[in-house]
């Protein structure tokens, strides 16, 4: 995964409040994207984990890497992330 593909699709994201969110369409369109970006993120927290040397981030699961992530860094909401699965 690329910081590039990261940085695009929350680019496209961030678009999503001045869209029309009435429409079914547009707003199927917003959820798929969230999920993409939410996959993206913890991928690249899995592969900020890996690249510092943290054995934990092995687990390979979303939940573990969310939870090596929050033990690891400041700026990461445990709680929030972890609704979000």
């Amino acid at each position: 995964m690329k910081y590039a593909n990261y940085k695009a699709n929350l680019s496209v994201l961030r678009q999503a409040p001045e869209q029309d969110l009435q429409n079914e369409f547009v707003l199927s369109g917003i959820i798929d994207k969230f999920a993409m970006q939410f996959e993206l993120s913890w991928k690249l927290l899995r592969k900020t984990l890996e690249y510092e040397g943290r054995l934990d981030a092995a687990t390979g699961s979303p939940r573990g890497i969310i939870k090596a992530a929050y033990d690891a860094y400041d700026f990461i909401g445990e709680g929030i992330w972890l609704r979000m699965l």
